[in-house]
């Protein structure tokens, strides 16, 4: 019995908690409308209300006026419809928020499938009810069948009718309670006949279309199968938190097993008619153990393409490495709940001298189970040459090389003679039984080295070395005391059980270092995709692991956005195999059904939600593709490969989503800023020029210069806002360039005071700077654009008669330049916050601006590989620095005359 996995019992605790705190959710599930859904709910409801305190509302039910539905409602609390207006048409909607607001204890909600129509919260009713059940608040609910997802199609394919409101698989597969209401087809019509579905003419239209006979009879069929199988599901998920280690024959299930003595395609085609006949389920195992690995290669070749001819049927396939066969399967019949095991009668073989019927074995140990023997047939089966169902090659046949098969028999030879030698002078102080553990210890250390036949081996030379050197007569096979034989019987018998035993170990102990490495393999490989935001690292990393793995060639093919998958120039890739891969999601190439002789096989990357490409792989061992514990590595490696794919999709969606929504956030934030900003100056523009228009003539010299002065400041400072916004939107759309050079950082500062000096004649701004400025590279209009911005900023935040300052140091291979000034400072906090766009330090501000002009100085700073930083100027104002690289100036060498 295995222990139950802690992970998977912390999960399954986890699940429990999280559902505990959910409403519980009642499915009437039903094969079409009229079966009587609506009715068993209310009537439950009913029964439930007289013997019970459950406060039970009804949210929403429609009766399609049926006298027998509309009693079931008397006596229940019902909500009151949401009016909501759709195509100038009001229409009466069930109320979520009201539901919730009540809280009842049960909540009947009909139409499961029902689609809400505009201005409500949820697109589909079944969301609604998730909802509901999220906030504690258990739901009863309609469905019929051909509302299911996964069935859509199939039953419209029957009743030539497309069903457009669906639900989920899923969501249906969570409901607590699964009620089927039923009734048989003949009833139904009459039903419909007598107008108690619906009314004359919609039943005249239903006879003709929906509601045939043949239409009802498969709908129910189907109806009861899907109930079936959330029963078998529900069993299978109650056997797997109980731990049961026994069948129970709720369902039919056939087990058939492989040896190598078994006419294996009798038994396979056996077992798919029983499959069929019965429609169940069917499993092929195959028991490896150890001492398996002594059959030659054909056999297990011939193994494996029997396990893909059943596969081919429709059989699951499995191979289970263990010694002893019975064991193996019964636990594989307890896990999988088969209690039928088809069987060709096998002898079990143990040692030389014991045998008996494997399957005697199993019915002693698993009497419950029930048994069927297949008959033997006379056909040849374990020769070298048995015809296969594949043209292609798995294990490779390897060549014997004879030399290299002596050399461990000839390393034990030595060693006993070695042995001999050692012993020789201590024989005559020590015991003969001393003697034989010396020889015993050779033995096992030769089968754990060598294997079990070296083992043997080894056994029989130490017993020959041993009589020979050390039993009287010496240097002789002859025996003086017959006791001598038990000793030898007893040595040879000891040292081929421990052979044995050694060589199992050390099989054993290979197998569970193999699986220890994909296990490590696998985790690495997952923590790895899990890190990884780009679609070449998930592709490089996977093709590092495949080929690891699996040997030879991996290519991953992405889909382009017409879905069609991106050329490989690769001649050996044959892109049309894997465009129908990619269309169908199914394999091909190599060993499929499809075009199975080409040296590819090509898998689709198939994840949760979409298909994301496709893996072609050819392994270095073909046989890999038929091995199932090799098949479900690959199988683990290719979905986590698609997650990757597909998680790094949704990031890169979800990117551009929020690229967008911040777009938006600044187009609204620039619009209310610009909106606010350049009404009040235009404003005030057009009052003074209209003003001045109308009584130019009635003002003074000085009056006149006052007023277009300040239409100028007007003017001047919706020139610097608009010039920001320009410049913001260069940066943000990718077209800001800079062209460095050398300059002179005294004329750029000198061009951009000049500037001020004219339109700011009664401020003064003093520079403090070396003895001796040295060439920089810049770019002079930039960096003239950033000291303008600052010195505009310390202008608009500083008194009437600011005092700026400007300072130039040089150090450590850096120009500094620092705007200081008198204003109202900085808040604290917000010495980095400032530079953001549209942070005009306060939340609210009467000063005009759109807060671009410190964003814009640090994107040009730093396009400079420079830095931009603010901070409190001692005795009050604000400090704002920024430094760009300062290289020495190039060396100009001058050409003599001659």
């Amino acid at each position: 019995m295995d222990r139950p996995d802690p992970d998977s019992l912390l999960q399954q605790l986890n699940q429990q908690e999280q559902k505990a705190k959910r409403g519980k959710l009642r499915i009437y599930f039903g094969a079409v409308a009229g079966v009587g859904k609506t009715y068993a709910m209310l009537r439950a409801a009913q029964e439930l209300q007289k013997n019970s305190h459950k406060k039970i509302v009804v949210g929403y039910i429609e009766t399609h006026g049926r006298k027998e539905t509309e009693k079931q409602l008397i006596g229940l609390t019902c909500l009151s419809r949401k009016n909501l207006t759709y195509k100038g048409k009001i229409i009466l909607e069930f109320d979520l928020d009201q539901a919730i607001a009540m809280k009842p204890d049960i909540l009947l909600v009909d139409e499961l499938a029902h689609t809400n129509i505009e201005g409500g919260r949820h697109p589909k009713r079944w969301q609604d009810i998730d909802e509901l059940l999220s906030h504690g608040i258990d739901v009863w609910t309609t469905l019929n069948v051909q509302h299911l997802e996964s069935l859509n199609h199939v039953i419209s394919q029957i009743t030539t009718i497309s069903v457009y409101e669906t639900v989920p698989d899923v969501f249906f597969d969570s409901a607590d309670e699964i009620i089927l209401v039923d009734t048989t087809t003949d009833e139904l019509l009459h039903r419909l006949k007598t107008g108690k579905i619906y009314k004359v003419e919609q039943a005249r239209r239903a006879f003709q279309h929906f509601f045939r006979k043949g239409n009802l009879i498969s709908l129910r069929e189907i109806a009861l199968r899907r109930t079936a199988d959330r029963i078998k599901s529900d069993v299978k998920t109650y056997r797997q938190e109980q731990s049961l280690q026994t069948v129970w024959q709720t369902e039919t299930g056939i087990l058939a097993y492989l040896t190598y003595d078994t006419d294996h395609e009798h038994l396979i085609r056996t077992t798919a008619r029983w499959a069929q006949q019965l429609g169940c389920v069917w499993h092929i195992l195959f028991i490896e153990a150890a001492q398996y690995k002594k059959k030659s290669i054909g056999k297990y070749n011939y193994i494996l393409k029997q396990l893909q001819f059943a596969r081919s049927l429709g059989a699951v396939t499995s191979i289970i490495n263990d010694d002893e066969p019975e064991n193996a399967i019964i636990h594989y019949a307890y896990k999988h709940n088969l209690a039928k095991i088809l069987y060709i009668p096998v002898i079990k073989t143990i040692g030389s001298w014991w045998k008996k019927d494997l399957i005697h074995i199993i019915m002693s140990l698993a009497p419950e189970l029930e048994y069927i023997q297949i008959s033997q047939t006379t056909v040849s089966v374990g020769k070298e040459e048995i015809p296969t169902h594949s043209s292609f090659v798995l294990y490779p046949q390897k060549t014997v090389n004879i030399k290299k098969r002596l050399i461990p028999y000839i390393y034990t030879v030595i060693s006993t003679i070695a042995l001999a030698v050692i012993l020789w002078p201590i024989s005559f102080h020590i015991d003969g039984a001393n003697i034989v553990l010396f020889f015993l210890l050779l033995v096992m250390l030769s089968s754990i080295r060598f294997g079990r036949n070296v083992g043997i081996f080894a056994s029989i030379i130490g017993i020959l070395t041993f009589d020979f050197c050390f039993i009287r007569p010496k240097f002789s096979l002859n025996v003086s005391d017959l006791q001598y034989l038990i000793t030898f019987g007893v040595m040879l018998f000891v040292g081929s059980i421990s052979s044995q035993l050694m060589a199992h170990l050390k099989y054993r102990a290979k197998i569970a270092k193999v699986r220890e490495n994909r296990v490590q393999t696998l985790f690495q490989f997952a923590r790895s995709l899990s890190g990884f935001l780009e679609y070449g690292q998930v592709i490089q990393k996977s093709i590092q692991v495949l080929t690891q793995e699996f040997g030879g060639k991996a290519v991953i093919l992405m889909p382009a956005s017409d879905d069609q998958l991106c050329f490989n120039e690769s001649k050996e890739i044959n892109m049309a195999i894997a465009q129908w891969a990619f269309h169908h999601k199914a394999e091909a190439g190599f060993a499929t059904d499809t075009l199975p002789k080409h040296q590819y096989r090509y898998l689709p990357l198939t994840a949760p939600v979409s298909i994301r490409g496709i893996l072609a792989l050819s392994p270095k061992q073909p046989y890999d593709f038929l091995v199932p514990e090799k098949k479900q590595l690959l199988d683990t490696i290719t979905s986590l490969i698609a997650i990757a794919l597909e998680r790094i999709h949704f990031a890169d969606a979800a990117r551009q989503v929020l690229i967008q929504v911040e777009s938006e956030q600044l187009r609204n934030t620039l619009l209310s800023t610009i909106s606010h900003d350049l009404r009040t100056p235009l404003t005030s523009l057009m009052g003074q020029a209209e003003y001045l228009v109308h009584h130019y003539k009635d003002l003074t010299s000085e009056q006149l210069y006052q007023n277009l002065r300040s239409i100028y400041d007007g003017s001047r400072s919706i020139h610097e806002m608009v010039c920001n916004v320009l410049d913001m939107a260069r940066i943000d759309t990718g077209h800001f360039k800079i062209n460095i050079s050398w300059q002179s950082v005294e004329e750029v500062i000198g061009s951009v005071l000049h500037q001020y000096s004219s339109s700011h004649p009664e401020i003064y701004i003093k520079v403090n700077r070396p003895s001796y400025c040295p060439l920089v590279e810049f770019d002079p209009v930039l960096i003239g654009r950033v000291i303008n911005n600052l010195i505009e900023n310390a202008i608009k935040y500083s008194d009437e008669s600011p005092d700026i300052c400007i300072e130039i140091t040089y150090k450590d291979k850096r120009l500094f330049i620092s705007v200081l000034d008198r204003g109202i400072g900085i808040a604290l906090g917000q010495e980095v916050s400032i530079f953001e766009k549209f942070n005009r330090g306060k939340t609210e501000s009467s000063k005009l601006g759109a807060g671009l002009g410190l964003s814009i100085a640090k994107t040009i700073v730093e396009a400079h590989h420079g830095k931009i930083f603010a901070s409190q100027r001692i005795g009050g104002g604000s400090c704002f620095t920024f430094y760009i690289p300062a290289n020495p100036e190039p060396s100009i060498e001058l050409e003599e005359a001659i």
